[in-house]
Order: structure tokens, then sequence, then C-alpha cells
């Protein structure tokens, strides 16, 4: 994605209303730039998709479509009808599941919405009555307490990065973070009150408070990085390579996890680093912490995002109904 000199997305393929829109989401929505180029791709094809299918012999193929010209009297033009056909275009020709429909779909109203209500080029939002793609309810997978001790227990005491991969684990295990979020800690955002200052999706900040066991094994991590022999490069970052001093990139933590699950004998049980974050809010929720708080704790900025692990707990107490010894005795008939 080019910018022009003042900053705004200058894409000569795109036309001029889709600029505006993702500038308008970039600066005003505060979306980040990895979001706006999301809902850059997802509206561009949606586009080219209606262009093609309404003169499918001019083009060789969706993507040969030429939109940059398209004015208001297009966007006026798209019907409910070919976002239908759209849609099952996407399900059936590329065989995207419903979550990946979902998000294209938000895309386009997102799209629309600015259309009708801030650029008010059009009088009609064709996608405002479309629902989403029904998904089939997945229960997040977790570490139970005794598996999440074991995994702490299991990281090798004679590596180098022993205090560093120890405090990262705990700081997943205990405060849910992403695994984007703990990447980008700075030594700035640890506070003295034992807080932290996590970055989450979109900028937003919040504050996460530091249990007894993080604050350890922050100090101890923090002692070990001080006294590194490396010359540090990136110097305010938290998380560094002892080879390298560079940040860790996302990639080396994941890979930091899932050896760490190997040797803790977890790594067939399709954990990772996501894992860690669902398990912390399960293990919260199941031991009384409301789900508005958690919601909070773990930066959702929907509530129907968090409700997953109440789901998930009436889930067990149906399990654990199940699997009691009495479960199956029925009385005998006379």
């Amino acid at each position: 994605m080019n910018y022009s000199l003042r900053g705004l997305v200058n894409y000569p393929e795109y036309p001029y209303l889709l600029q505006s829109f993702l500038n308008y989401y970039g600066a005003v929505k505060n979306r980040s730039l990895n979001t706006v180029k999301s809902y850059a791709r997802d509206i561009m094809f949606f586009l080219q998709y209606i262009n093609y299918a309404r003169a499918p012999e001019k083009y060789d193929t969706i993507t040969d479509v030429d939109i940059s010209k398209l004015d208001e009297c297009f966007f006026r033009s798209v019907s409910e009808d070919e976002v239908f056909e759209y849609l099952f275009f996407l399900k059936n020709n590329r065989n995207l599941n419903a979550k990946t429909r979902s998000r294209y779909l938000s895309s386009i109203k997102s799209f629309y919405r600015y259309l009708l209500s801030h650029k008010k080029v059009i009088d009609k939002d064709p996608v405002s009555e479309i629902e989403f793609p029904k998904t089939a309810e997945r229960l997040p997978c977790y570490l139970t307490t005794e598996e999440s001790i074991k995994l702490l227990n299991s990281i090798d005491r004679n590596s180098a990065n022993y205090e560093r991969d120890y405090c990262m684990i705990t700081l997943f295990l205990n405060c849910g973070l992403r695994l984007s979020e703990l990447v980008n800690i700075k030594l700035t955002d640890i506070r003295n009150d034992k807080t932290i200052k996590i970055v989450g999706k979109g900028d937003k900040q919040r504050m996460v408070y530091l249990n007894e066991a993080c604050v350890e094994s922050l100090n101890t991590y923090l002692n070990v990085r001080s006294n590194a022999d490396v010359v540090i490069i990136d110097k305010d970052k938290l998380f560094i390579s002892p080879q390298t001093g560079k940040k860790l990139t996302p990639r080396r933590v994941e890979q930091v996890v899932t050896d760490n699950l190997r040797r803790a004998g977890l790594s067939d049980m399709g954990f990772s680093t996501h894992t860690l974050r669902h398990t912390a809010a399960t293990l919260m929720y199941q031991n009384g912490v409301d789900v508005r708080t958690l919601k909070d704790v773990l930066g959702h900025r929907n509530l129907s995002t968090t409700q997953i692990y109440t789901h998930l707990n009436k889930e067990q107490l149906r399990e654990a109904s199940e699997l009691n010894p009495l479960s199956h005795i029925k009385s005998k008939n006379k």
C-alpha cells in the first residue's frame, strides 16, 4: 500500500471513495495498518467480483478487473442480491469457511456504512440487512492448572534463556496476553505499582496488574538482561535475543512456547501460543473473575467475545455431571 506525502492512502488501483474510506478508518477510527490493508484487500476483491459477474465475457479472471474509475453511480447500483451471490461464490468457489466469509462481509458493511452515513453518496445500504454467516461455536482450547504448572516446571533450567522464557510463559499464563502484545512490551511500560501497560489491537491501551509470580519472574529476568554480554540494539524492548541484542520476533516466541510444550509432553494436544491466553482467561473465570472484569483484562472490544468462556464453563458443568459414577444408575422395573 502506497502513501502520499500527506500520509494518506495513495493507491491508483483503488477508486477514490475506497481510498477515502481507508484514510478515514486509519486516521479517525484509529485502525492499525494491518487492519486497513485487510479492509483494502477485502473490498477491492468484492468490487472486482461485482464487475466481473456483470460482464464475465470482458475479463479472463476476476483480478483482471480495473476498479480504479468506479464512481458514485456504481456504488448506488450494487444490490442486495449481488452481495448474496458474492457470499455464495466465496463459499462454493473459494471454499472459504463461515468465519472468513464473515470477515469479508464485515469489511463491506463498514465501507457501505461510510458511503451512506459519512459521504452520503448512496441512498440505501445494500448490506445493512444481510446477516453474518452462521459459524459453529468452537470452545477455546486451554491447559488445566496441572498442565500449566507442568509447562512452567519443564522449562530448561540449563538454558541461557531460562529466565527470559520462564518470564514470557508466566506472563502469558497469568495475564492472558496476545502474542503481539507480549513481543512489543517496552521497559517503560513496566510501572512501579506492579502494573504493566499493554498496547492491544487498534493501539488500544490497557493496564494489567502483575501478581506475585509475574513480579518475581520479571525482576529475575530484568537482572539477567541488564548483565547480558551482548550489545542490546532494541534497548527499549523488554524481551530480546541474547545472541543478537534485537527484540524477539513473534515467530521466535512461538518456537519457545512450542519447544517447551514438547518438553512438558503437551505437544500433541493442539496447544499453541494463543492457547496460553485462553488458559489464563479460563482459569481466571473458573476461579471467580466475572466476565466483565475478564473483558477488560483481555482487552476485548465487545463483551460477546469474552462470553465464550461462560459457555466453556457450562460445557464443563455438563461433562462433570455426565462423569458422575451414578449418572447411569436407573431404577429397576418392578
